[in-house]
């Protein structure tokens, strides 16, 4: 229906229009809003055909005052239909947002005059006619279609400043006009209105991710999670609840939503579930979640203005904002500051993986940590996202979340990976495409500073002193019964420096102490994990103590083994302060004795050089076993070990004999073994003879700087 025509027909009689019944919809609303604007349009054809006469008569002077008082009594049809829409549990989208950003009479009234080319073409096409711009109007022709006097024309001029509302909150966009060397007098400013705006005074209040180019999205009522996929780089949710229970993170972060607390920090790894609680605690206080990644507002032209344009879609969809600082690199100073005084006053939530540097400069943050959900949880969420996935929900996973612990991001990535793989092969998910999507997600936890490592040997493969083997089954003592003990038994409160379970293997290079600690791992169906100290240690100040803070995090929430080899390079005894040097290097191995302490997983340490270990650090360790040089009757052992049954062999190959006549390690005697087999092969040999076994182990021997035998 034409709104022009609606406004005609409305002043050919001399009564007012009769006030209607409360708002049905939207959609009457806003035709009211642009009837209003109609009779302005109207209003303003008079106003020039008056100057273009050179005055007015007394009939143009009467229909001004008529036009003049029908706006008037729109403006009071407007408010009572809202009231009463309003009072019947309503929304009215134009309302809501007048609300949510406190604008009045005058900035909603230039707010709909600037949209009209988008909201009603034939209206927005008389005005067009009238100013000779046909998008983008000057600030001076809104407010020659607004204003009656030169008080209205004050008011309604100053919705067209920056600092005003509309532009604050990113309602309506300025321009420079053209022809201007310096800056745009205000009255000459071009102004648009967001299409997202438009879209919401039509109705449309839905999130739209697009327009932000992925940077942020949406987080619905119960999600448990959110799915990104890597195809697309777009980001879907499915609504399916983690648990029954709220965790105590959300119940926390609900209580500071009431309250209003601020600045709120969400800390925890990555992937283990702080947008769920955020999500699960707006949802419980019927709001929704938009959530952006810093590192993709960064890489925007213009970060000040996706920030502003964040902003403006939490007050539309009165949303909880989430700002993920992620793994960002150095954040401009005018963007870190908007931050942090977003943050500060309550505008968002901060989330991130550690206290970092940006969250240090927070006024008094209320931090809230988010670990693991429970075993039962994580179960749960398994079987639900095979059920969506893979229609297999009933598959046993209880083993599977024993072994590799996940948050609820990495077990939906796992899902859908296992489910790709099946459905590629065209077969049913089997629990081995599980095992395999979930080590991939624990590497991809803590893959760029750490080797995921496994073993195909056996503790028959290892060849030790009994007294030996016995300390190291104390180890897997330890971890098996430190429930039983600790907690039941209540053995925790004895307990000096925290639950963790630390050992430290010491002895020569190739003794076996990296063989161990991949069986330790194995016989407790844990996933171990080698330090890659070359990414650990840094020359910057600051930068190891972050890497190991990240290394303790992840490995806590995933319930890796840490294995840290030749450790004396990381944990060396301190020294005497005589340069800047001395004390960061101090600084970094209190920091390592005090991430230890608190450190409630399992943690394995190598070294070659015993001495070379800080004293502080060894008595933090709950055991320490050497492993000593191997001697001649085991040496023969480790010679017949590291033979497969299946390598050929000729019959005048002696053990003993090269036992006797190499006194070196297992390790040496395995790369002896193999080098043989690759001469053997080399040769043309359908078999490993004594002279070639005898040849690779004096190679090893020399390599090791002995003199030949």
């Amino acid at each position: 229906m034409n709104v022009s025509v609606l406004a005609s027909a409305a002043l050919s009689s001399s009564e007012p229009p009769a006030i209607a019944a409360a708002y049905r919809d939207a959609a009457e609303h806003l035709h009211d809003h642009l009837q209003r604007l109609a009779w302005c349009i109207e209003r303003l054809e008079l106003v020039r055909l008056v100057a273009e006469l050179g005055g007015p008569g007394h009939g143009h002077l009467q229909q001004l005052e008529r036009l003049e008082q029908a706006i008037l009594a729109c403006d009071h049809q407007i408010a009572t239909r809202e009231a009463g829409a309003i009072a019947a549990g309503r929304r009215l989208p134009v309302s809501t947002l007048v609300e949510r950003f406190a604008l009045s009479p005058a900035a909603l009234h230039f707010l709909l005059a600037a949209a009209l080319p988008a909201l009603d073409v034939e209206l927005g096409r008389r005005f067009a006619a009238l100013v000779g711009s046909h998008t983008e109007h000057a600030a001076h022709e809104l407010v020659e279609l607004l204003a009656f006097d030169d008080h209205d024309q004050a008011v309604v001029m100053a919705q067209a400043e920056a600092r005003a509302p509309l532009s604050r909150h990113h309602l309506v966009r300025l321009f420079p006009a053209k022809g201007y060397l310096g800056e745009t007098p205000i009255a000459h400013r071009r102004v648009s209105v967001p299409e997202r705006v438009v879209a919401y005074l039509r109705g449309d209040e839905t999130f739209r991710g697009d327009a932000f180019r992925h940077v942020a999205y949406q987080v619905t009522s119960d999600l448990a999670y959110r799915v990104t996929n890597d195809a697309t780089n777009d980001a879907t949710n499915d609504a399916q609840p983690l648990t029954s229970e709220p965790s105590p993170a959300s119940l926390t972060l609900r209580r500071m939503l009431i309250t209003g607390e601020r600045p709120i920090v969400v800390v925890g790894a990555a992937q283990i579930g702080k947008l769920t609680a955020i999500a699960a605690a707006a949802s419980a206080l019927g709001r929704t979640v938009v959530a952006a990644e810093l590192e993709g507002v960064l890489a925007s032209p213009e970060p000040l203005v996706v920030l502003g344009e964040l902003l403006r879609e939490r007050r539309l969809l009165d949303a909880v904002l989430v700002l993920r600082l992620g793994e960002a690199a150095a954040i401009p100073a005018g963007v870190e500051r908007e931050v942090i005084d977003l943050a500060n006053a309550g505008e968002l939530v901060l989330t991130a993986r550690d206290g970092g540097a940006l969250l240090r400069k927070l006024r008094a943050p209320k931090v809230v940590r988010v670990g693991l959900p429970s075993a039962d949880a994580q179960a749960r969420l398994w079987r639900a996202q095979l059920a969506l996935h893979a229609g297999a929900g009933a598959m046993e996973v209880g083993s599977l979340v024993h072994r590799y612990p996940l948050g609820p991001g990495d077990i939906c990535a796992a899902a859908q990976a296992a489910t790709a793989v099946a459905t590629v092969e065209r077969r049913g998910v089997s629990g081995a495409d599980l095992v395999t999507a979930a080590r991939h997600r624990l590497q991809h936890l803590l893959g760029d500073v750490a080797e995921l490592v496994s073993t195909t040997l056996t503790w028959e493969d290892l060849v030790l002193r009994e007294e030996v083997i016995q300390r190291i089954l104390e180890v897997v003592a330890a971890v098996r019964f430190r429930e039983q003990v600790l907690g039941r038994w209540g053995f925790a409160a004895k307990m000096p420096y925290g639950r963790s379970v630390t050992a430290l293997f010491s002895g020569p290079p190739g003794t076996g102490k990296t063989m161990v600690a991949t069986l330790i791992a194995q016989e407790l169906g844990l996933e171990l994990f080698r330090i890659d100290l070359s990414k650990v240690v840094s020359k910057w100040i600051g930068e190891t103590e972050k890497n190991l803070s990240k290394v303790f995090d992840q490995a806590q929430s995933c319930g890796a083994v840490l294995l840290f080899d030749e450790a004396d390079s990381l944990f060396a005894k301190r020294t005497e302060v005589k340069s800047s040097n001395d004390r960061y290097a101090n600084l970094e191995v209190n920091y390592l004795l005090q991430r230890l302490e608190a450190y409630d997983g399992i943690a394995l340490l190598t070294t070659n050089h015993l001495s070379s270990i800080d004293p502080a650090f060894l008595r933090r360790i709950r055991f320490r076993v050497e492993f000593p040089e191997p001697d001649e009757r085991e040496r023969e052992a480790l010679w017949r070990t590291m033979i497969p049954r299946s390598a050929p062999l000729t019959d005048d190959v002696d053990f003993a004999a090269l036992a006797r006549r190499f006194k070196v390690a297992g390790g040496h005697i395995k790369n002896a073994a193999i080098r043989a087999a690759f001469l053997a092969a080399g040769h043309d040999a359908h078999a490993i003879t004594h002279d070639l076994l005898a040849l690779a182990a004096q190679l090893e021997w020399t390599e090791l700087g002995n003199l030949p035998k």
